[in-house]
């Protein structure tokens, strides 16, 4: 069958994080494998440089965003919000779990170690 990383393998950062529920952490864990350093470097890259049709920025627009489970967008507007980044992302990453996006995900997840 497949083969999970398993809790053990989460990042330190992830597990420790006070955002993710237990649940969340147990699609981390039945993932199987972790996205590289470079990966997530491109993702980010990406998301950035999207041009998303009438994207607003600031926290009101996260909000919003949060509201309507746009976890794309979420993470656009969290990258360009000094204040709660890390706290931001990992709402982003929230969001995405919801959604089962492991890839986003993982991706959003590892970036908040770079912070």
């Amino acid at each position: 069958g497949r083969k999970c990383i398993g809790y053990d393998q989460i990042p330190l950062h992830i597990r420790q994080s006070e955002i993710y529920s237990a649940n969340d952490l147990g699609k981390f864990g039945n993932s199987e494998s972790i996205p590289s350093d470079s990966e997530v470097e491109e993702f980010i890259r990406k998301i950035k440089a999207e041009k998303p049709d009438q994207y607003e920025f600031g926290f009101e627009a996260f909000l919003r965003y949060q509201r309507l489970k746009d976890y794309r967008c979420m993470l656009k507007a969290a990258l360009e919000i000094e204040q709660n980044k890390k706290r931001n992302i990992e709402l982003s990453v929230k969001s995405a779990l919801q959604n089962n996006d492991m890839d986003f995900a993982w991706k959003a997840a590892l970036f908040v170690k770079s912070i």
